[in-house]
């Protein structure tokens, strides 16, 4: 949709509801996530570049690293994964106990934050590695999201609140 309310482009071939959708940073393409259990990239004219195949479930959210290159995805198989924009799986995030529900690059782009129906929220590096986890919700976190600055993330959750963490000292070795 444009500002004015004109519908600018209608993006067709899912086969299922479309749970997620985002512009890439330079805002020329766009990715969605769908119950199909694909992901998909589009340019603006509708057109599709690229399919996501590799989660077994539903695919519940969508999110561009921030230099575009990559897109990390969230499924109901429990899993996240992050992928190399030409479909290429580069790395798969196990570990939830539960539906992994959102999905969200750090502002640095190098680690991944992810949110689940386990009650939990998560911190990893690109790599795979868990770094970090966020216990406190009592039911289903929804979201995630980092702060501008990349040192707080802020989780919703179907318990009707919103928490705010602060995340750990991540040191290299």
């Amino acid at each position: 949709w444009s500002l004015d309310g004109t519908l600018l482009q209608e993006f067709i071939g899912h086969q299922d509801w479309v749970s997620s959708v985002s512009f890439s940073p330079d805002g020329l393409q766009l990715a969605t996530a769908s119950a199909d259990g694909t992901a998909r990239l589009w340019s603006l004219d509708g057109a599709l570049l690229q399919e996501f195949v590799g989660h077994q479930d539903w695919v519940m959210s969508v999110s561009f690293s921030p230099d575009g290159q990559q897109l990390a995805t969230a499924s109901w198989n429990h899993t996240a994964q992050l992928w190399s924009l030409d479909g290429t799986l580069l790395q798969e995030f196990i570990g939830h106990q539960g539906s992994v529900m959102s999905v969200s690059f750090s502002p640095d782009g190098q680690q991944l934050a992810t949110a689940s129906s386990d009650r939990t929220a998560r911190l990893w590096s690109l790599d795979g590695t868990l770094l970090q986890e966020f216990v406190g919700h009592e039911g289903w976190i929804r979201s995630v999201s980092f702060s501008p600055d990349g040192q707080q993330l802020a989780t919703a959750s179907r318990d009707g609140t919103v928490q705010l963490w602060r995340r750990a000292e991540v040191l290299d070795e």
